[in-house]
């Protein structure tokens, strides 16, 4: 498990003036290599918000905007430096997190280095892992 945990800045899609920081974990597995699980505590403490982004997609928001829909990772458009998630479900209720983008690409060249980058599938039993999803998998 690779984890990073830091206080990121929180504020309304669309607006990048900050208006909480808030804790924010990236979590990543080799059993799903695919994935970085983001767990989100909200600024009360009252919470945990967990989202799940693709692993590249967030390799990708390093450079250059990326994703649609309900995830899209991207440089800051005013500071250099730092990494926009924004995350949304529907309109009106969107939100953007900034963190170092440093910090981001060193979480995710520790991923790598335990499953490189086009590596994911190797070793995957394929037709275990679909057994398993139609009720017919036991024990491996």
């Amino acid at each position: 498990m690779v984890d990073y945990t830091a206080r990121w800045c929180l504020s309304p899609a669309g607006d990048h003036t900050p208006d909480a920081t808030t804790n924010v974990t990236l979590s990543w597995s080799a059993y799903e290599p695919l994935a970085v699980r983001m767990d989100i505590t909200q600024p009360d403490g009252t919470g945990v918000a967990q989202w799940l982004l693709a692993r590249d997609l967030l390799a990708q928001g390093l450079a250059v905007p990326a994703g649609q829909g309900d995830v899209r990772v991207g440089p800051h458009p005013h500071s250099a430096g730092l990494l926009v998630v924004t995350l949304g479900w529907e309109p009106g209720h969107q939100v953007q997190l900034a963190t170092g983008a440093e910090e981001v690409a060193d979480f995710l060249a520790r991923t790598y280095t335990v499953v490189g980058r086009g590596a994911e599938h190797e070793g995957a039993d394929i037709d275990a892992e679909l057994a398993d999803l139609l009720g017919g998998g036991g024990p491996r």
